[in-house]
């Protein structure tokens, strides 16, 4: 199968692509910047496998424009860009909460219309979250914007149903790849105090998965056997998710 990858710099997307493509099949990476194209070519050389990788800001209309030939050959996109952001709602500058949406649904939205309108037999496998709909402190614009993800991707199982093609989700708890320190981060802009932020770095940093092996097990299986399922992992962390409101 051809599967084409984005937000495949580092951490989970990574290391997905790389077991696919020791599996056999075409895969392609896709990174934000040229810079980001440059340092995960030497990546992938190192590790001797055949990767292809190309530039696509998935908020950018050229880019999108530009991947539009290369789409109709994939089977499998797997979306896993996404960013996270944190800070109270009732302040949070509505311009940070616009740029989550945008990446984590908007963009992604209009990447799968252009992989699937017109097409049959095509899969689309998306990053969404245990946290989706969750109404944790200064989580609520991450929380909301995958929750929105959920949906869309549930409701395109409805209206894809008799054209064969599929949406799989991809539910991960917090795994130690950086996503989670780097939006920790984010609360600086958007007016937490240092002490909070420090508490939130510490339960992290507890909580969090040490080895992504679990997540990408799953990810692997969903793109080559799955078929409009949820996956989820860890196990024990989804238990906890679940009784949280």
């Amino acid at each position: 199968m051809k599967i084409l990858i984005t937000g495949g710099t580092s951490g989970i997307g990574f290391l997905t692509g790389c077991v696919l493509s020791s599996r056999g099949h075409d895969v392609v990476f896709t990174v934000k910047t040229e810079n980001e194209v440059s340092l995960l070519k030497e990546k992938v050389a190192f590790l001797d496998l055949s990767i292809s990788i190309l530039k696509l800001d998935i908020t950018n209309d050229i880019d999108v424009n530009d991947i539009k030939s290369i789409l109709k050959d994939v089977d499998v996109l797997f979306l896993h860009a996404g960013i996270g952001n944190i800070g109270f709602l009732n302040n949070m500058n509505i311009d940070s909460l616009k740029e989550v949406f945008d990446v984590n649904f908007f963009s992604n939205l209009r990447l799968i219309q252009l992989f699937v309108n017109g097409y049959d037999n095509k899969k689309v496998v998306m990053t969404s979250s245990l946290l989706s709909g969750k109404t944790l402190p200064f989580f609520s614009s991450y929380s909301m914007s995958k929750k929105c993800i959920d949906i869309m991707i549930k409701t395109l199982r409805k209206e894809n149903i008799f054209n064969n093609n599929s949406f799989v989700l991809i539910k991960p708890g917090a795994y130690h790849t950086g996503f989670n320190q780097y939006m920790v981060l984010s609360g600086e802009k958007n007016g937490i105090n240092n002490n909070i932020l420090l508490l939130l770095d510490k339960m992290f940093l507890c909580f969090e998965e040490k080895n992504i092996n679990s997540i990408v097990y799953k990810i692997v299986i969903a793109i080559e056997k799955g078929n409009n399922s949820n996956y989820y992992a860890p196990f024990y962390q989804r238990i906890f998710m679940s009784l949280v409101n």
